[in-house]
């Protein structure tokens, strides 16, 4: 899998530079993928150490100590001590085939992304004066009606509730997708190198899957199509400049600007939602590391419409494609028993 994404990502940036724009420098976010890594290497260190069938009180300080998770992801600061001490308490449980198969798999994930976010360019320009947001708009507006949300119109729609300490929280769980993308390869290649390219392929299938989406029916989501049906006021800070980002980021790619992008701003389906559904069940060998995310996906699914990241529509079709995704891997039907994966 290693190679197949090497080459993606080579493909896709002879392409972009051929077309004369600038390639995705997946370098800029070293920081945020050496967070990631440094969080999946503590979960693997406590799987390993309270992995097995938990009882309930167990459950649910894992399901508490997703919850805190959620909150230091804040300060990225603080998982270094944290991951540093993880392994000290571990590591005679990591072998250098072991530390070799994970760094693979996290060389791949990163190559994988490069790619993504090329291809991301590509589709951009693609799609450039033929957007469908409007049709999604109406059947938000719609439904939004039908469940008394709003005055009727899509201005300061968004968010949804009005509890500063829940929108920083459904921000933050937004976010904490890849980091448990690099939790659930770091864990699947502890295991074996077979199930972590399953996820790979599963993970990156579901991406060229919403790319193709987006050349069929482009759309950006709210955020970006609609900046005025967000209330800026409400929102948090750091939510605000995600959001900047993304419009920034699409008009750049669309409008052919020679400059990198590092985003991905397809709308239907909801990436993050799909992926949070597909990685969760992939989760279940993996007691602990399961209950400690189950949290975080259901803030993460509620943050896609309740922040205004996505239309309704985007969340619904990421649920409908999960049975698909999950035939394009056979593995995922027939989870390993807990016992051969610790």
């Amino acid at each position: 899998m290693l190679v197949r994404l090497s080459a993606a990502f080579v493909a896709s940036f002879a392409s972009v530079v051929a077309t004369g724009g600038a390639p995705a420098l997946t370098l800029t976010i070293l920081g945020v993928i050496g967070q990631c890594v440094l969080i999946a290497i503590v979960v693997v260190c406590w799987e390993r150490r309270l992995g097995g069938r938990l009882t309930f009180p167990m459950q649910l300080a894992a399901t508490a100590a997703g919850l805190l998770a959620v909150w230091m992801h804040r300060w990225p600061v603080l998982w270094a001590p944290i991951a540093i001490i993880s392994v000290a308490v571990s590591l005679p449980t990591f072998d250098r085939t072991t530390v070799s198969r994970m760094a693979r798999v996290i060389v791949a994930a990163f190559l994988g992304y490069g790619a993504v976010w090329n291809a991301n360019v590509l589709v951009a320009r693609l799609a450039s004066g033929r957007m469908t947001d409007g049709w999604f708009r109406s059947a938000d507006l719609l439904a939004y009606n039908m469940l008394g949300l709003g005055d009727g119109t899509y201005d300061a729609l968004f968010p949804l509730v009005d509890a500063p300490w829940l929108l920083q929280l459904l921000h933050q769980s937004y976010w904490l997708i890849m980091v448990e993308l690099f939790v659930v390869l770091v864990l699947a290649a502890r295991r074996d190198a077979e199930m972590a390219d399953r996820i790979l392929t599963l993970v990156f299938a579901s991406y060229a899957i919403g790319l193709g989406c987006f050349l069929v029916l482009p759309a950006v989501g709210p955020c970006v199509a609609y900046p005025e049906s967000l209330d800026l006021a409400a929102l948090p800070l750091d939510a605000q400049i995600t959001m900047r980002d993304m419009a920034d980021g699409f008009r750049t790619a669309s409008s052919g600007i020679r400059q990198p992008v590092t985003a991905y701003f397809v709308a239907m389906p909801s990436l993050h939602v799909l992926l949070a559904l597909l990685l969760q069940r992939g989760l279940r060998p993996f007691p602990f590391a399961s209950a400690l995310f189950t949290p975080v996906n259901v803030l993460l699914i509620f943050s896609s419409v309740v922040l205004g990241y996505h239309y309704l529509l985007d969340v619904v079709a990421a649920f409908l494609l999960v049975p698909v995704m999950l035939l394009l891997c056979e593995g995922w039907k027939r989870p390993v028993p807990t016992a051969a994966v610790l």
